[in-house]
């Protein structure tokens, strides 16, 4: 871990008062009530509560920074969390499909992703709640976050 991701991590144990639990990184993020974000979120577990939080994305090339575009949208922070023990499901679809359903409220229901179109499609977590709310994940490690909400879930 370099030391920006070190300080990071800090600041964040120091805003919510305690050690994080876990962490992983998604690639992708979508809400059911269409927020998405396509740069990526961190997601953390700080004690049976799943934290996820973006943070702007710099432009850069061979690790220059380049300015602003002058037209691009201003930054809107996004921060939200869920308890581990209210997750009912937990199953890939296809991405592609998931950005269609976050963009159509109209759409048909997303279906779970068999074996073979996980392995020849691009595919996300799909995380629905007790309340039926969704959230996608696209997870660099999708193992790891099963078993931290499981923990939770069979307490």
């Amino acid at each position: 871990m370099d030391q920006n991701a070190y300080d990071f991590i800090k600041e964040l144990e120091a805003e919510y008062g305690q050690p994080i639990d876990w962490k992983t990184y998604s690639m992708w993020f979508g809400r059911s009530d269409g927020t998405v974000r396509d740069y990526g979120v961190l997601l953390f577990r700080i004690g049976d509560i799943m934290y996820y939080e973006d943070f702007e994305k710099q432009r850069s090339i061979l690790g220059f920074q380049l300015p602003k575009k002058s037209h691009a949208p201003a930054f809107v922070k996004l921060k939200g969390n869920f308890s581990c023990r209210e997750v009912k499901d937990i199953c890939k679809v296809v991405k592609a499909s998931a950005a269609t359903w976050l963009r159509t409220p109209s759409a048909p229901p997303l279906r779970p992703a068999s074996k073979i179109i996980a392995l020849l499609r691009q595919t996300v977590t799909m995380i629905t709640m007790d309340d039926g709310t969704m959230m996608f994940f696209e997870l660099l490690d999708e193992k790891a976050f099963k078993e931290n909400i499981a923990q939770y879930k069979e307490a």
